[in-house]
């Protein structure tokens, strides 16, 4: 049987954090299922093979042997995966990369960032750090960004950045869904922000594209919801900054579930490895 369960990630100031509640959240869910292994993914720079969290600004995380806290809570083996190469892992495996040799999964949600997967595999980089576009620099003089610089794609390209942003000029607390549909609806402040949200977009996907030359480009995340208000003017975008007539752009079949889905797999990949399955 297959449960969900939506959980508010605090902030990284907030008390008890993030660890605390993911931790407490765990030992639940293994007190009560008792599950052979635990898949868990979290953004920013992950070394995976040793399940160490060696940077997650938006967390406030750096250096963080996950695995091992997890492990030691549950008694229990924990893979720990990066959100977005999970999330590329699920889509090659039953999404819209099935059957594709070389393509890029995008999420864009609270952050934004990218997996380059080859042959069914993400591709970690040098340093597990390869698709970290969000954090780009595109406005040097923008807005202050967690990982300490200015003006990251992840200021103006996220949902986040796109609720934030339209708080600071409007005082509304509204959803990022919320402001895109009020710029569909005429409002000129909710416009410009979601205008410039597309533009920042398309520049981490242009540049993915001319680097990797994939076979298609996969939207998901929370903000790929957005449907055709996302993909037009996203596709016209990238053209305008001209893009190779090959980019095909497309969304996730997953939706917005394919990280968590990925985090199953790795799991259930860790279960098939220690029987020794081919």
């Amino acid at each position: 049987m297959l449960e969900m369960r939506y959980e508010k990630t605090p902030r990284r100031d907030d008390r008890p954090g993030p660890l605390e509640h993911l931790r407490s959240l765990v030992r639940h869910e293994v007190a009560v299922r008792q599950p052979r292994a635990v898949g868990v993914v979290v953004p920013g720079q992950v070394e995976e093979p040793n399940g160490i969290v060696r940077g997650a600004s938006n967390l406030g995380w750096r250096d963080l042997e996950l695995s091992r806290i997890l492990r030691g809570d549950t008694n229990c083996p924990v893979v720990v995966g990066h959100d977005v190469r999970a999330g590329g892992l699920a889509e090659a495996r039953a999404g819209a990369g099935r059957s594709k040799p070389c393509f890029i999964f995008v999420a864009i949600g609270t952050g934004i960032a990218a997996a380059i997967v080859v042959d069914g595999r993400p591709w970690t980089g040098a340093h597990a750090q390869a698709g970290e576009v969000g954090h780009l620099v595109i406005r040097p003089d923008g807005d202050l960004c967690a990982c300490g610089r200015r003006g990251c794609i992840e200021t103006v390209g996220t949902a986040a950045a796109v609720a934030r942003r339209y708080a600071a000029i409007t005082g509304r607390q509204l959803a990022a869904q919320q402001v895109v549909e009020r710029a569909q609806a005429g409002d000129a402040v909710a416009r410009t922000i979601w205008d410039e949200a597309i533009s920042a977009i398309a520049q981490a996907v242009v540049l993915l594209h001319a680097t990797v030359d994939p076979d298609v480009v996969v939207i998901g995340g929370g903000l790929s919801m957005a449907g055709s208000t996302l993909f037009a003017p996203l596709r016209d975008a990238c053209q305008r900054l001209g893009a190779a007539p090959e980019l095909e752009i497309v969304g996730a079949e997953l939706g917005d579930a394919a990280g968590w889905r990925g985090a199953a797999i790795l799991a259930w990949d860790w279960i098939d490895d220690a029987l020794g399955h081919d």
